[in-house]
């Protein structure tokens, strides 16, 4: 088949497009304003958190609230947590402590994520006890929790899961969510206002996080300010002026790198809080995000070639 003129202006056309094309999306990824959602964060976090792991099982023990503070006791004694203040097995236990409970408190189940009740306002004692019987059935159901259902399977084994009321140690707090694979430390992400104005039986949950805009700052792995590292996703917003350094950056660092060292975890986000100038362990999370994390193009290469960063 012959080509006609108009055929080879076409061609040529094209050709000079993707060359446009192509470019265009180099000068971008360079300037940092690429994100990768198949990041080789997320495939790490995926392979970590497959059934196939040796540490599986451990991991999901390590999402037990109560096992993670007899953990902590044990290998980080010198790290500060929420203190607990009742420990019960049904919900309607809380009807014979409610007169012993102080002004404020948080309420969580032992397994599951996202659930928890800070109660710093006044909530009727029937409401809090319909929620705790509903965090039950949110996470032991097969069908819209499939992740949280299986780790209360597993868990549950060994463990029984407990509710737990634990001390009030703020409002609003800032947290510190520390980034480690491989033992190294990748970045900070530091979150705050992700309650604010929010009252009643929702604070504390992800339901609460809705209607409102959530702000975060991340710094790189030298602890430096970039706002070219990660998309945290919809309903958040950087923040302008960013949030600070904890004061207790270096302490954070030195707990993360024992615990890694210790458990020979490959990825980890390990939350921490500031309070009164002291250091409080927040949670370890093996599943941010459900290991979907948007990372910028420029920073993950610099990573993988700094760290040797493999799948």
């Amino acid at each position: 088949m012959k080509l006609l003129k108009n055929d080879y202006i076409l061609i040529i056309t094209t050709i000079i497009l993707l060359f446009i094309l192509y470019y265009l999306l180099k000068s971008i990824d360079n300037n940092g304003l690429l994100y990768n959602k198949e990041s080789l964060l997320t495939k790490i976090c995926r392979k970590e958190h497959s059934e196939d792991n040796p540490n599986y099982k451990f991991r999901l023990l390590l999402n037990e609230k109560l096992y993670v503070k007899e953990f902590n006791q044990k290998y980080l004694p010198e790290m500060n947590y929420s203190k607990n203040l009742f420990v019960f097995d049904n919900p309607d236990e809380l009807y014979s402590i409610q007169h012993n409970l102080p002004e404020k408190y948080v309420i969580k189940y032992s397994i599951g994520t996202g659930r928890n009740i800070v109660v710093d306002s006044k909530i009727p004692i029937d409401n809090l006890v319909e929620r705790c019987k509903l965090m039950i059935d949110e996470v032991t159901n097969h069908n819209t929790n499939p992740h949280e259902s299986l780790c209360y399977d597993i868990v549950s084994k060994t463990r029984k899961p407990k509710f737990l009321i634990e001390e009030y140690i703020g409002d609003n707090l800032t947290d510190y969510k520390f980034y480690y694979v491989n033992g190294k430390y990748i970045f900070l992400l530091i979150m705050g206002d992700r309650y604010s104005g929010v009252k009643g039986i929702e604070k504390g949950s992800k339901e609460g996080e809705k209607g409102h805009i959530v702000y975060y700052t991340t710094y790189d792995d030298k602890g430096k300010l970039s706002n070219k590292i990660y998309h945290a996703g919809k309903n958040l917003n950087y923040k302008d002026p960013p949030f600070q350094l904890p004061n207790n950056f270096e302490k954070m660092k030195n707990y993360c790198q024992k615990f890694c060292d210790l458990t020979k975890i490959n990825f980890v986000r390990i939350d921490f809080y500031e309070v009164n100038g002291e250091v409080y362990f927040g949670e370890y999370t093996f599943v941010p995000n459900l290991c979907i994390h948007k990372l910028n193009t420029k920073y993950e290469k610099y990573i993988v070639d700094k760290y040797n960063l493999k799948v």
